[in-house]
């Protein structure tokens, strides 16, 4: 007989994974779908609306299962030497279609081909795909989400990304997960897992990620090891 999840956060990271299978399964056949050439521009319009928000639901099971591994000290990653410009063109086209839905711009320049992180690239890119998307849905109708990426003298590597909005909401309570639900529960709203993701990610690689407010600007910037 199969024992019961040890606690409640072994039963999340479970629930996480059946919730994750599905979900992947929409997609494949929603793709397929979208590519077979015979569907119409209504058709496509749907097909493209589901697969926004099943790569959404994908994303938002993956962080949760995410955090669940990390409260149990079970969260691992794998460091290699990563081209930032490679995982932040790819995440930037990951966000365009949405962007363009939104009537949202994204100028966020890709750094020289030397800017290489000590990082897992698969992770790196969960969090930039996570941090633009936010950005994209919060900006205000025909403004552009802006940013780039540098290497600072004291060996990280340092990537911004702001955008414009009236309501960045309590920057305290948006990086940490407990502090989010806390939040969510009094103010009836999503908690909102993609802040504290990137901070629970960031902080495994040797990083970190810091939130701001100014001139009708919310800007996010991820401090990143470089490699040696």
């Amino acid at each position: 007989m199969t024992e019961p999840p040890a606690t409640f956060t072994d039963f999340v990271a479970l629930l996480g994974h059946e919730l994750r299978s599905p979900m992947n399964g929409v997609l494949g056949f929603a793709q397929l779908l979208r590519d077979d050439g015979e569907r119409t521009e209504t058709e496509l319009k749907y097909l493209e609306q589901i697969l926004f928000n099943a790569e959404l639901q994908v994303r938002r099971v993956t962080n949760l299962i995410d955090l669940a591994q990390a409260e149990q000290g079970a969260l691992y990653y794998k460091a290699d030497p990563t081209p930032v410009s490679d995982v932040l063109r790819f995440a930037i086209e990951t966000v365009l279609d949405e962007a363009a839905s939104r009537s949202v711009s994204v100028k966020v320049a890709a750094p020289d081909s030397d800017l290489v992180a000590d990082a897992d690239r698969m992770r790196i890119l969960q969090i930039l795909v996570d941090i633009l998307s936010n950005a994209v849905r919060f900006s205000k109708t025909g403004t552009t989400v802006e940013g780039g990426a540098d290497l600072r003298d004291d060996g990280f590597i340092e990537i911004t990304i702001s955008n414009e909005t009236d309501d960045p909401g309590d920057l305290n309570t948006r990086s940490d997960w407990k502090s989010a639900y806390a939040r969510a529960v009094q103010n009836d709203e999503n908690i909102g897992l993609g802040l504290p993701h990137a901070t629970v990610l960031l902080s495994l690689m040797g990083g970190s990620l810091h939130t701001r407010y100014r001139d009708g600007r919310l800007q996010a910037t991820l401090c990143i090891p470089a490699a040696v």
